[in-house]
């Protein structure tokens, strides 16, 4: 983990939220089903050929996990991935793990916000 370098640009707001440890607050309007915690911590990526009109490398990249919940997963990357794209995660506390992405937002050129299904 430690000889991939880490592409992502993450803005410093970004970084003071993801901060620290517990239960992240929630709103109204979310549909989650699980609380989410709080957990900064570097992962590797590996991506699957999920769509044929978008390639992908074999290669390993370095991303950033932001919270866990029973069900779900939010992670920061460097580049977009799509909804119902499925990707390798691997992290140090839970081994490998298989997830489908939900939803990815643009922070900007570098940093995408990915929440992903476990």
């Amino acid at each position: 983990m430690n000889t991939l370098p880490l592409e992502i640009a993450v803005p410093r707001k970004m970084i003071e939220v993801y901060q620290g440890t517990g239960p992240t607050l929630t709103s109204m309007a979310e549909q989650r089903r699980f609380v989410r915690f709080r957990y900064l911590t570097k992962a590797i990526l590996r991506y699957k050929q999920s769509f044929p009109s978008i390639p992908r490398s074999d290669s390993l990249r370095l991303v950033l996990v932001t919270d866990v919940s029973k069900t779900g997963i939010g992670i920061l990357n460097s580049e977009q991935l799509f909804p119902s794209e499925r990707v390798n995660l691997w992290t140090s506390g839970k081994g490998i793990l298989q997830i489908t992405v939900a939803r990815c937002r643009k922070v900007n050129d570098r940093c995408f916000e990915i929440g992903a299904i476990i």
